[in-house]
């Protein structure tokens, strides 16, 4: 949660620096009125994320540290080549001609 917090300064830092910006829902040039709820939402979503981690973390105590490893890198595996966030078979990726 505070890498991304840290990130965001970052970004904002080298936004001052070179005058880029990496993403451009992150740009803080855009109305306070736009900026600040995406701000505050990535940082809502981080504490979110953090949370279902720490009560994961809680709930699986009692397990080896092997089995959560299984488990992670099998869902990481099913969730990436399986298509199941897309509802469906994955695409190929299609390379262009050299």
């Amino acid at each position: 949660m505070l890498y991304g917090i840290v990130y965001g300064v970052f970004g904002w830092w080298w936004l001052w620096r070179t005058g880029a910006c990496f993403y451009p829902f992150l740009d803080p040039t855009l109305p306070p009125q736009t900026s600040v709820p995406v701000h505050l939402g990535i940082i809502v979503l981080m504490v979110g994320f953090f949370a279902i981690g720490v009560g994961v973390d809680t709930s699986t105590a009692g397990i080896s540290f092997g089995m959560k490893a299984t488990a992670v890198y099998t869902g990481a595996f099913l969730v990436t080549w399986t298509g199941v966030l897309t509802g469906g078979q994955p695409q190929p990726v299609k390379l262009k001609p050299q």
